[in-house]
């Protein structure tokens, strides 16, 4: 998923999709281990379905959320 697609879908008011583990390890470029890591660690907010294995992110809030947390750790 590129920026420009999700600032269409937010222009648009579409509602942005929300990936999986495997999606979001594949953009992330790390492994699903590690998404596990950052969710247990509470670093990237997740969503939970139904069950606790039905877990679901938000692109935009993962960047954010990772975002800040490389900035703090650089002061």
């Amino acid at each position: 998923m590129d920026t420009l697609s999700e600032n269409r879908d937010e222009q648009q008011g579409r509602p942005e999709p929300l990936l999986t583990r495997r999606e979001l390890a594949k953009l992330c470029k790390v492994s699903t281990r590690t998404i596990d890591s950052w969710v247990a660690n509470k670093r990237i907010p997740v969503l939970r379905g139904p069950s606790e294995r039905c877990v679901r992110f938000s692109w935009a809030e993962v960047v954010k959320s990772l975002r800040s947390a490389e900035e703090g750790s650089s002061k």
